[in-house]
């Protein structure tokens, strides 16, 4: 009897327009969203106002990864910053419509994209 591979992802962070940008590749559920959280904590600890998460790199996301999305993105409301989810892939688009969270987030096409609606909303 076989069991199911652990699911991994891989976090690199990238600094653009003095913000942190977390490219993710991989799975995000329950045995990886408390990397994300963990990094994201750090972040907003540190200062951090914003965080833009490029998703293009996803190959899953359950309802988990969407339940770490709201709590770095309360984290964030809570000192006026916001989270923008940039190049999302499909089946990270259809867990967040499934979640009804879709409108809880700046979604953007790109991480220039995801840039640009933040720095419209506060500089």
């Amino acid at each position: 009897m076989s069991s199911p591979a652990a699911t991994s992802l891989t976090i690199t962070r990238q600094e653009q327009d003095q913000r942190p940008v977390l490219v993710l590749a991989g799975g995000l559920d329950a045995t990886t969203a408390p990397q994300l959280a963990t990094l994201a904590v750090t972040l907003i600890d540190q200062g951090a106002r914003d965080i833009i998460v490029d998703a293009s790199g996803l190959t899953s996301c359950d309802a988990e990864g969407v339940s770490v999305f709201a709590q770095i993105n309360s984290r964030l409301r809570a000192r006026a910053g916001r989270l923008a989810l940039a190049a999302l892939t499909p089946v990270v688009r259809q867990e967040l419509e499934a979640s009804g969270l879709a409108d809880s987030f700046v979604v953007a096409a790109s991480v220039p994209a995801a840039l640009y609606a933040i720095h419209r909303d506060h500089p």
